[in-house]
């Protein structure tokens, strides 16, 4: 993807997932809403939401930046960011699994449609059964793409030609361009 990673949507999108559930969120069902809100995003406006990049992991499919951040692992700056308004899980041996709001971004960078969409990932982990999150997910027929063709990065293409049968080829091809 070539869009520029907006940081602070990011930001006030993970605050906003995490407000949703009395200012904490499970990490691995936070990562499904916000590659979940980005997909909408794209299907339904032709924009990315955060401009994250879009990979297949083994647990399904990720936005790299928001993974790389709760591992601790992202770029200086965007951790420094990250760090001061949520606070990570503990380790993996840890029963707390959530990441918790510390302080509030400027929630003013999510549009009403931006939460829209994220409201939509929200009620997606809403409707998962106990430990099926994983399998929900990889039924995602994007992310079986990836698999099958070996790749990490998840193409707009195949996200487009899944949801959007509307868009023709051209058209896919077009707006992938774009973004």
């Amino acid at each position: 993807m070539n869009t520029k990673f907006n940081s602070k949507k990011m930001l006030a999108a993970v605050a906003y997932v995490c407000k949703s559930n009395e200012g904490k969120y499970d990490k691995l069902a936070l990562i499904k809403v916000l590659y979940i809100a980005e997909r909408e995003s794209i299907c339904e406006t032709f924009n990315v939401m955060t401009g994250d990049e879009m990979l297949k992991y083994p647990f399904g499919p990720v936005l790299k930046r928001l993974h790389d951040s709760l591992r601790g692992t992202a770029s200086t700056e965007f951790q420094s960011e990250w760090n001061k308004y949520f606070k990570n899980p503990k380790k993996e041996t840890s029963k707390d699994q959530n990441v918790h709001l510390k302080e509030l971004p400027d929630m003013d960078e999510l549009s009403y449609a931006d939460k829209l969409f994220l409201d939509r990932g929200i009620s997606f982990i809403n409707n998962c059964k106990r430990g099926t999150l994983v399998d929900r997910v990889h039924d995602f027929p994007e992310w079986d793409i990836a698999m099958k063709r070996g790749t990490v990065e998840i193409d707009i293409a195949d996200i487009l030609n899944t949801y959007r049968s509307d868009l023709s080829q051209s058209e896919v091809m077009e707006i992938k361009a774009e973004l």
